[in-house]
This record gives structure tokens, C-alpha cells and sequence, in this order.
């Protein structure tokens, strides 16, 4: 097999990863916040999405938790998280604590990564510091 034909494989073969989308995939405890990782999605995965819940216990505490992932669509995930919230998990012998699930937020978008939260604004003085640190040797070495 020649070079061009073993490089057009290896590309068709990279290209169906190369499509899929990327979310921030985790689920945490937002009192205890912690980073997430990207993560691949898979190929019938074609949304980002931050569910915000808080699960309510009978001795009056209270988890803040969050889960971010990849999903195939926002309805469903929508429609999973209403058929949850206010969902009560009864006490048992093994866990004399019932629970209720209340979810708060449920947001989806389509771009890598855009499952992460606020990102931090840029500064213009940052944007032109970095033009002069960038150009100024080249500046500094025209004039010599």
C-alpha cells in the first residue's frame, strides 16, 4: 500500500473521532467543587449538558451536586430530570434516611466544551501585552 493510500486510511479512520463532540463529563458535589475533565462523547452523543440538582434527606440536610456529560438529545434529558425531581426514595432498613431529589437547572448546548461553566473574560490590556511581547523582537530586530 503507497504512502498516500496508508495516510487517506489512517485519516478516514481518525475522522469519525475527530467529529465527535467533547463535554466536560463528571459528577460532583458543588459545596466540595472540584475540576472536570473532557471527555469524548459518543458518536449518538450530540449534547452538552449541566444538570444542577440538590437531593433533600429527612434529617434536614441538603447536597448540592451537579453532573455534566454528553446526552443524544436535551428533551430527554429534560424529560428524565422532571420524572426525578421531586421523586421520593423512602427510608429503609439499610438507609433509615429518605431522600428527595430536586432538580434546580438543566442547561444543554452543542459546542465542545461549552458545558463548563462561565469562562473568564479576556482583558484588552492582556490582548496588548501579548501583541507586544509577541512582536516587539521582531520589531527590535527590523530596526538593527
Amino acid at each position: 500500500m503507497g504512502g498516500i493510500q496508508l495516510a487517506l486510511l489512517l485519516f478516514l479512520l481518525g475522522w469519525e473521532r475527530g467529529l465527535s463532540l467533547q463535554c466536560y463529563n463528571c459528577t460532583k458535589n458543588m459545596d466540595r467543587a472540584k475540576g472536570c475533565q473532557p471527555a469524548q462523547c459518543a458518536t449518538s452523543d450530540s449534547i452538552c449538558v449541566r444538570v444542577k440538582l440538590t437531593m433533600a434527606f429527612s434529617n434536614g440536610t441538603r447536597n448540592h451536586e451537579q453532573y455534566k456529560g454528553c446526552v443524544p438529545s436535551c428533551a430527554e434529558i429534560k424529560q428524565e430530570m422532571s420524572l426525578i425531581s421531586g421523586h421520593i426514595i423512602p427510608e429503609t432498613e439499610n438507609e433509615p434516611v429518605a431522600m428527595m431529589y430536586i432538580v434546580k437547572e438543566v442547561t444543554c448546548c452543542e459546542e465542545d466544551l461549552c458545558n463548563g461553566g462561565p469562562r473568564p473574560r479576556r482583558s484588552p490590556w492582556a490582548l496588548a501585552a501579548g501583541l507586544l511581547l509577541s512582536l516587539g523582537p521582531a520589531c527590535l530586530w527590523a530596526l538593527l
